[in-house]
């Protein structure tokens, strides 16, 4: 359903009206505008908005919309604030309140104007969009009381904007990214890449900027902005997307803030600068320049902060401030100040609960401590013989009426009797009636001690009281046998089990004297109270300004008192683009460094604009740019500098790529980002700007982030040194160099000095001039406490691929496992044709030689035993025994059935126990560890129980294979060395066995030509080593499966 809306004002036509939207929570404003005559979209990202609105009072005036769209349910303040800008009143009706947080209805104040067909407005959301006319009657605008209409000799800047409110689901943030999307459908082919396009595009943690540019698309599409007349289809034309900057406000993005410190991610780590831990460093550079006592105060410095200003005025004042309060001859009055500004509190949220009515009683008093220190600080700053420019504005709030409330509160208020009672109670005096009252109330117990006597003496009671019940009035308690009817006045009003609560004459006569007193009290006081409450209200300008010229003077004192600790010193600002400094130092990280070495900063007019810093790694590179960072910031805020001497022309942009912030949940990847920041910093930088790029490239292939770094800084010194920005770079990219052209002559090369001594180096973390070809990253990693073998082993490849050398021709590490592993593929190598035509059915005797003799030196093979030998049974060393008590009986006898064998097959058992036996002479990579085994240059690994190999061996000539195969009931295959093991069939185990030993034997017979790969052959024929070595009854399998599987 669509409602009546008013005409677009006649400062601007329906055809080129620019209309904003407005969100605000959290403190952050974001605002998204559309300007029909150029078809263009310019977004304002998310701010940190004052409770004046300073930023958006700037914004309306400096674009001057014709439509204002916001929200429904913004806060109250913000609402009555839009609509005074707006022209519009808002009766109370209109106002609804709920869990503490201001809304405006839908009801207001309506007008016989109305808007064309194509005008009216139903939101997207399926609620109808409010809307307060342009030039509704009041009083303030100046509007005609007559027929509502535009006088026609008016000047149209006069004519406010039409504001509309929108439900609140139109502002939400999933929904309004979706909307925003669809701005870059057609470029891209999935939806995917359509959301990772938004993203290079959008800031979308600017949440309130996206909120408002959502709901901002949304209505364009309700109302068909500039598409009246074409098809359904068809939307509001969009063609550019651009960046509002607000007056003098340096621009800064979050990724900066982050990268440079400023705030801390923790808000435990945002409280107020403290001796005790200054020594742990771990705070931003707002917790260590925030000494400020008041509330108000850190609000104020918090804002300065978030929107750094180039306006030169503006500084200056703030520069002045500091530099009053910094003068030795002000120390004294300094100290007094700050004293003073710890009782200040927020005016501002006390005046909300006063007009509320729910003020408490340690609301006055905070107001009244509030009141009484801006009265003493106003004494003091009459008292200077010239005022601070920097409360000019605010200086005529410290006046007699300031004085007249705090005398008023004063004179009226008794806070020890206020917290005893729990409410405000006032002082003797005020009023004359209270006192009577209060006086009565006092006497009240000796009055009620008399008529109790005298009631006791005319019943002949033997206890008698007076008691007042409220709704009832006073009664007198008598025994429960007392006799009432003897007494015509006496009339029972309840009774107990013990006690009669009567009234009789003069208990009537008590009611009509005295009454409820302690009500009347109550009624009286509060009466007071809220005329109190419309006097404090009547003044809330005054005392806002005064709340406000407190927090000014906090934060300067503050600023003052960081100053004087570290030794900071003014900067000077001037017109040319330059930024010149000497000896500056990095605030936060002299705080963890006993010795910081300062370094001198130079860009711009006769120095060069682009400055490209290589070096060793943990020479302070990072530490440079970032101090440089510090260095421009702070002189943005009014603060002054870490430096000795500091000479700037102010800037309107940091851009930074230092501080890159991973999350699964924007779908970017860390070099997606890193991209979207140079990206950013290229489109927007100027001849005013502050780039600061550390390692930029290092994400992604090397040849791929020098192109692109080499790229971006010779597009910067193609503009010039009058169309550069200043550009500070660290990379360890040392071909950089020459792949950069510099026409104009405006880029330098710069290091941290060096020292070198041998094999050590000495950081002296000093800026000189030139250039290094080698970044001691393994030095570094060695310091670091990387093992030595691990940095001997990089500086060998690094000199490999610095000679220009393949990695594919780079040699393997010469340890003993690596000999070993050499020596057994030279063995392997030789055995290959051997083994590819070795025939298994013809049993295993061959295949253990052929084995025996290839992978056993000489004198570790096994020779002829004498028959006692062959007798004897092979003793278990302490780990075999330990592992048979572990597995149990049932594991240690085999499942197999018992074999009857000949004297032959007895001693081919002999000799394969002997085999067994001469595992422990094997490499390193053979030889079973203790209970483990050390297979970790085995990509598959066999084993068997000992006693089914020599059963399968003995049957081979003598039983067929379905039989043998019958005889084994279970399998076990194992591909770890944990005790975990699976039992399957004779059929799974097939089926897993076979396709592996298939893939086995392709490596084996795959083109000669090819380079050998050991682990081609290494693997298979270790897999039958282990077959014959494995620790008994550890794991099964079937062994003539597996010899018949590697034959086929």
């Amino acid at each position: 359903m669509a409602e009546e809306q008013s005409v677009v004002p006649s400062s601007q036509s329906a055809a080129d009206a620019v209309i904003a939207s407005i969100s605000l929570s959290g403190s952050y404003l974001g605002v998204a505008i559309y300007d029909q005559s150029r078809t263009a979209i310019r977004l304002l990202n998310d701010v940190l908005e004052d409770q004046e609105f300073s930023t958006l009072d700037s914004l309306l005036q400096q674009e001057e919309p014709a439509m204002i769209l916001v929200n429904k349910s913004q806060d109250i303040r913000f609402i009555r604030y839009i609509s005074q800008h707006c022209g519009a009143t808002i009766s109370n009706d209109d106002v609804d309140v709920e869990n503490s947080t201001d809304a405006v209805g839908s009801s207001f104040t309506s007008s016989t104007n109305s808007l064309p067909p194509s005008a009216e407005v139903s939101t997207s959301v399926g609620e109808p969009a409010a809307t307060v006319p342009a030039g509704s009657p009041n009083k303030d605008t100046g509007a005609d009381d007559g027929d509502g209409a535009s006088d026609d000799e008016e000047d149209s800047e006069s004519s406010p904007p039409t504001l509309v409110f929108l439900a609140n689901n139109a502002y939400n943030f999933e929904s309004g990214f979706k909307r925003i999307s669809e701005l870059f459908a057609e470029e891209c082919s999935n939806e995917a890449e359509n959301h990772l396009s938004t993203r290079f595009r959008i800031d979308i943690s600017s949440r309130n900027m996206v909120r408002a540019l959502g709901a901002l698309l949304k209505y364009m599409d309700s109302a068909r902005i500039g598409v009246e007349y074409e098809a359904a289809n068809v939307r509001t034309p969009i063609t550019t997307i651009k960046t509002i900057r607000i007056g003098e406000m340096v621009e800064i993005d979050k990724d900066t803030y982050r990268a440079l410190d400023i705030f801390s991610d923790d808000k435990g780590k945002q409280r107020p600068f403290s001796n005790a831990s200054e020594s742990s460093g771990a705070k931003s550079l707002f917790a260590l320049c925030n000494r400020c006592r008041s509330a108000p105060g850190k609000y104020m410095l918090r804002k300065w902060f978030g929107s750094p200003t180039a306006d030169r005025e503006v500084l200056v004042k703030r520069q002045k401030a500091i530099s009053f309060f910094l003068q030795d001859c002000n120390l004294e009055l300094t100290g007094k100040l700050h004293t003073l500004l710890g009782s200040l509190r927020s005016v501002r949220h006390i005046l909300n609960r006063l007009r509320a009515g729910t003020a408490k009683v340690a609301h006055w008093e905070n107001l009244y401590k509030t009141i009484s220190s801006s009265v003493m600080i106003g004494r003091y700053l009459e008292s200077l013989s010239s005022p601070l420019a920097l409360l000019k504005d605010d200086i005529d709030c410290y006046s007699e009426t300031l004085v007249e409330t705090y005398a008023v509160l004063n004179a009226m208020i008794d806070f020890e009797e206020s917290y005893a009672e729990n409410r405000l109670v006032m002082r003797p005096g005020v009023d004359p009636e209270l006192d009577r009252a209060k006086g009565l109330y006092r006497q009240l117990p000796s009055i009620l001690t008399r008529v109790a006597q005298e009631e006791a003496s005319r019943f002949q009671a033997a206890t008698c009281s007076v008691a007042y019940v409220p709704m009832i009035g006073y009664l007198v308690a008598l025994p429960h046998d007392f006799q009432v009817e003897n007494f015509e006045d006496v009339e029972v009003i309840y009774s107990t089990a013990h006690t009669l609560h009567a009234k009789d004459e003069a208990m009537r006569k008590l009611d009509e004297d005295l009454g409820d007193v302690k009500m009347r009290i109550i009624d009286k006081e509060t009466t007071i109270t809220l005329r109190m409450s419309s006097l404090i209200l009547s003044r809330s300008s005054l005392l806002l300004a005064a709340e406000r010229a407190g927090a000014l003077l906090d934060v300067v004192i503050s600023l003052s008192l960081t100053a004087r600790h570290y030794g900071w010193t003014c900067p000077k600002f001037v017109d040319e683009p330059i930024i010149d400094a000497t000896r500056v130092y990095h605030p936060l990280s002299q705080l963890i460094t006993e010795h910081f070495v300062p370094n001198p900063v130079s860009s711009g007019v006769e120095y060069s604009k682009i400055k490209i810093f290589t070096g060793p790694n943990a020479c302070g590179k990072s530490v440079y740019l970032k101090q440089v960072g510090l260095l421009v910031f702070l002189a943005h805020i009014g603060s002054f500098v870490p430096a000795d001497f500091a000479r700037i022309g102010t800037v309107n942009r940091i851009l930074s790529r230092i501080y890159t912030v991973d999350s699964v949940l924007d779908g970017m990847s860390t070099f997606a980002k890193d991209l979207d920041q140079i990206s950013f910093a290229l489109r927007r930088g100027n001849e005013r700007s502050l780039v600061i790029i550390d390692e930029f490239g290092k994400g992604t292939m090397t040849e791929v982030g020098l192109s692109l770094l080499a790229s971006s800084l010779s597009y910067w010194a193609a503009k010039g040194r009058d169309g550069c920005p200043h550009v500070f770079v660290s990379s360890h990219f040392h071909a950089l160099q020459e792949l950069i052209t510099d026409v104009h002559g405006i880029i330098s090369y710069h290091t941290m000095e060096v020292l070198k001594r041998g094999a050590e180096l000495t950081f002296q973390f000093r800026l000189v001039d030139g250039l290094v070809d080698s970044s001691f990253a393994v030095y570094t990693a060695c310091k670091m406490g990387i093992p030595q073998e691990v940095v001997d082993r990089a500086n060998e490849v690094y000199e490999h691929v610095r000679g220009g050398n393949a990695l594919t021709e780079l040699s393997c590490v010469d340890s003993d496992e690596e000999r070993k592993n050499r020596w057994l593929a030279r063995r392997m190598q030789g055995i290959l044709p051997d083994f590819e035509d070795f025939d298994v059915d013809h049993g295993l005797d061959g295949l253990l030689d052929l084995i025996g003799e290839s992978l056993l030196e000489p004198d570790e093979r096994i020779g002829q035993t004498s028959s006692q030998e062959s007798n004897a049974t092979p003793e278990k060393n302490d780990e075999e025994e330990a592992e048979d008590e572990e597995e149990g009986p049932e594991e240690r006898n085999s499942s197999l059935p018992p074999l009857e064998r000949s004297a032959s097959e007895d001693e081919r058992y002999t000799s394969l126990q002997e085999l067994d036996e001469s595992r422990s002479s094997l490499p390193s990579a053979l030889r079973t560890k203790g209970k483990k085994v050390d297979r970790s240059n085995l990509s598959v690994s066999f084993a068997i129980d000992m006693d089914e190999v020599r059963t399968e061996i003995a049957t081979t000539t003598t039983t067929s294979d379905s039989e043998a195969m019958e005889r084994v009931k279970h399998i076990v295959i194992a591909d770890s060395d944990d005790e975990s093991q699976s039992v399957r069939s004779i059929d799974e185990t097939s089926a897993t066995v076979n396709p592996l030993i298939q893939k086995m034997k392709k490596n084996l017979l795959k083109d000669r030509r090819r380079p050998f790969r050991r682990h081609n052959l290494l693997n298979p024929l270790l897999s039958v080593h282990h077959l014959l070595h494995r620790p008994p009854r550890r794991f099964l399998v079937n062994a003539r499966a597996l010899c018949r599987a590697i034959h086929h």
